[in-house]
């Protein structure tokens, strides 16, 4: 497995991908969406052999980073999410010093992605229950995981 930033290119065959199924979610009335509308110079494709198998994007939340993680439906249920993840975090986890804390956001009905974030030793963070409510969130679980790269600012 690999990860590298994906080209505008790349990015726009993975839109079609989650579209479809986001829109499928939506007959179905399931809510296991996650925000991939547009490109962004933080998105990082997630690779097996030269197969593109999923996505990773970085998104700025309440002073922190925020990982939305998004695995093809062929590709699920072979531990390839905790896998990039922690890839994620040893090869770019740098680049977001500043970031105290990495965050992810699950449905609390997706039980699978919750298994993986207590599997990789994500804590579950109930600091930001009100916040979300407020955004109209409040079926999020936020779980957070120390970014061993975090540089603390000195204030004078």
């Amino acid at each position: 497995m690999n990860l590298k930033y994906l080209t505008e290119e790349e990015f726009k065959q993975v839109k079609d991908i989650i579209n479809k199924e986001y829109q499928e979610n939506i007959v179905n009335n399931r809510s296991n969406y996650v925000n991939f509308q547009s490109f962004s110079d933080t998105m990082v494709g997630i690779y097996l052999d030269n197969t593109i198998i999923g996505i990773i994007k970085t998104v700025p939340f309440i002073g922190q980073t925020s990982l939305e993680i998004y695995i093809f439906p062929d590709y699920r249920g072979h531990n390839y999410a905790s896998m990039a993840t922690q890839m994620f975090i040893e090869k770019f986890g740098n680049l977001f010093n500043s970031s105290e804390k990495f965050l992810i956001n699950i449905n609390p009905h997706n039980e699978k992605s919750l298994k993986v974030a207590k599997k990789l030793g994500w804590r579950q963070n109930y600091d930001y229950d009100d916040i979300l409510i407020e955004e109209g969130a409040e079926y999020f679980y936020i779980f957070e995981y120390p970014n061993p790269y975090y540089v603390k600012s000195i204030e004078r």
